[in-house]
């Protein structure tokens, strides 16, 4: 490996790019995870929405850390493994978050279903991403 790709993936660098993708993500989802597509409509976004979203998106990535510690053991390159993982962990909250979000959240503040997916997927994923990052990170990834 050369110095140049050596230092793209400094263990600093890499956490300096999960911290800013949590705090812009988390951003987006308190503040515009739910907005409607329509910028003509007026529709407005509702803050308590946008906190449940992020609670819910948060839990989801700490359960599917959790869950994730039992399935790997033993890769030889840790930041990709830890990377690769907290990807996967990002992977599955979308999933799980987008049918729990439309059944609980959604009908108690009159919002469409497809707002979430089509607007939310990318902070959500992102959010998660870095959710799960920080814990391998801090926990590692045989525990």
């Amino acid at each position: 490996m050369t110095q140049a790709s050596k230092g793209l993936y400094a263990t600093r660098l890499v956490d300096l790019t999960f911290t800013v993708m949590a705090l812009g993500s988390a951003t987006l989802l308190i503040n515009g995870g739910t907005l409607s597509m329509s910028g003509v409509s007026g529709a407005q976004a509702n803050p308590a929405a946008g906190l449940y979203l992020f609670a819910m998106v948060t839990l989801i990535a700490i359960a599917s850390c959790i869950a994730h510690v039992f399935d790997r053991r033993g890769w030889d390159d840790y930041m990709g493994q830890v990377v690769s993982q907290s990807a996967l962990i990002g992977m599955v909250t979308v999933l799980l978050t987008g049918p729990l979000f439309d059944f609980l959240i959604a009908p108690n503040f009159a919002l469409r279903a497809p707002d979430l997916m089509i607007q939310g997927m990318v902070p959500i994923a992102a959010f998660a991403w870095s959710v799960g990052y920080a814990f391998l990170r801090w926990k590692g990834t045989n525990t």
